[in-house]
């Protein structure tokens, strides 16, 4: 749990760098066509809360995760498997682009030989 008392999702402390979850949720409740009202309307959750988690400038708790997954008419799991692919591809364009790590990796790759 966090310090509000809430279960804290275990991305929070990922150093996402760029990669935003909120982003990424807003993304998906689009691509389905669903208002962002569908999430506050419930009266679970503030407008303005909905507004700064898909601007990066809050983070969603599981809960939050449950209601995006229930609005945009997907499995729970599933949404959370998206969000590690999306974050799983992103690092791979990270280490794809960076030739320090290219280094140490072939290094270990050729003494495993």
């Amino acid at each position: 749990m966090d310090t509000t008392g809430n279960k804290a999702l275990a991305l929070d402390n990922l150093p996402l760098e760029g990669y935003a979850l909120g982003k990424f949720l807003k993304e998906m409740r689009e691509k389905k066509s669903v208002p962002q009202r569908s999430l506050y309307q419930s009266g679970k959750y503030k407008q303005s809360h909905v507004s700064n988690v898909e601007n990066g400038k809050a983070e969603p708790d599981i809960e939050m995760l449950e209601e995006y997954a229930s609005a945009i008419g997907v499995e729970f799991y599933s949404l959370l498997l998206e969000v590690v692919n999306a974050y799983e591809k992103y690092l791979m364009g990270k280490i794809k682009n960076n030739n320090e790590l290219k280094s140490i990796l072939s290094k270990k790759n050729k003494n495993k030989k």
